[in-house]
């Protein structure tokens, strides 16, 4: 999900911008540790854009085709010692599929939040089975 924010930096400017988090707490908690201060934050989804993503998720599903890619990009960026992440975020840039890159993105998210990468991927039953 995305934030628009607006926060002061350290020297007083005014900052404005987005921030991809899985929800608003773990979106100020990551400006925070960027050294913002937090003005303001809103969600850029409409009430009704969330509603209907909910009710409509079944045609969102995930290929286990999808996940299997998925799973073998993971194994080659962390054999080469790129942090998780970082590794995240590359696969997101890379990922055509919208409802699987906001996945990815909130996964992400979740881990720099300090959410654990089983927990992350938890959050995802109908994806990421729990074996």
């Amino acid at each position: 999900m995305q934030f628009n924010y607006e926060a002061r930096t350290q020297d007083g400017e005014i900052q404005a911008g987005a921030v991809d988090s899985s929800d608003e707490k773990s979106a100020i908690e990551f400006l925070q540790r960027h050294n913002l201060v937090v003005i303001s934050i809103k969600s850029s989804e409409s009430a009704t854009g969330s509603l209907a993503k909910k009710y409509l998720s079944f045609l969102y599903k995930i290929k286990k085709s999808d996940l299997a890619v998925f799973s073998r990009q993971m194994a080659i960026l962390i054999e080469a010692k790129v942090s998780l992440v970082q590794a995240l975020r590359a696969i997101v840039e890379q990922e055509e599929k919208k409802a699987f890159k906001e996945m990815i993105c909130d996964i992400a998210s979740g881990i720099e939040a300090g959410m654990s990468f089983s927990a992350a991927l938890s959050r995802y039953p109908d994806a990421f089975s729990l074996f």
